[in-house]
């Protein structure tokens, strides 16, 4: 199974309760055969437009977004994660 998991914040980069359990989480699924991805923001300075970035820790896909987007809806950019 195919599955995302949405959080504001991914250990290294954040490593509170919410984010230990999602890695938690994300780690037991892959464990168990489950293609899993992460998809959290990154702490940053606000570029123009968001910057994707991708990573893979311990099997699970990381794809993380810093900055901020322009006005008016995202959907434009969808397309580049």
């Amino acid at each position: 199974m195919r599955v995302l998991i949405v959080n504001h914040g991914y250990p290294p980069f954040g490593i509170a309760g919410v984010e230990r359990v999602s890695e938690q989480a994300a780690s037991h699924l892959t464990a168990i055969g489950h293609e899993v991805t992460v998809l959290t923001r990154r702490p940053s300075a606000a570029p123009p437009l968001p910057v994707i970035e991708r990573a893979e820790l311990a099997g699970v896909k990381v794809v993380r977004i810093s900055g901020s987007a322009p006005p008016g809806p995202i959907c434009g950019h969808l397309d580049r994660l």
